[in-house]
């Protein structure tokens, strides 16, 4: 279990990438992304525990995908293990998501940072067209 650990926090990594189009302060921004991490450290604890008490010891070795199959059985009905799973697909995909937003955002935030020098990357955005032209001049 504890192999999944660094996994459940995928994403978080794009929220300083983003945060130079917010329109926040930074104390601000700090809070939101503390405020963020708590609540999904909460959330994944409620998910560990729910699963750790919602089926007795000995059903909980013989199940495949145990959050699911836990939700399953202690509401009686395989619709919530299954929409359980779903949900953790849907994190799957969002977490990629996040990766390319993240890598855009920092593709544009080097390319558009005071220090650029000659030779390197240059990113201009046009924003009545949302499209990005990327150049490289040599030096």
């Amino acid at each position: 279990m504890l192999v999944v650990v660094p996994f459940l926090f995928v994403g978080f990594d794009v929220i300083p990438q983003s945060a130079e189009e917010a329109n926040l302060a930074p104390r601000k921004m700090g809070q939101l992304i503390v405020v963020s991490v708590v609540a999904a450290t909460v959330f994944y604890i409620v998910i560990v525990s729910t699963t750790a008490l919602g089926a007795p010891a000995d059903e909980l070795g013989r199940f495949d995908l145990a959050t699911g199959d836990a939700m399953a059985y202690m509401l009686g009905h395989e619709f919530w293990g299954q929409l359980v799973i779903a949900g953790g697909l849907a994190y799957v995909i969002t977490s990629w998501n996040a990766f390319l937003v993240g890598a855009s955002r920092l593709l544009w935030a080097l390319s558009n940072g005071d220090g650029a020098k000659p030779g390197s990357a240059a990113c201009t955005r046009s924003t009545e067209r949302l499209s990005m032209r990327c150049s490289s001049s040599a030096g």
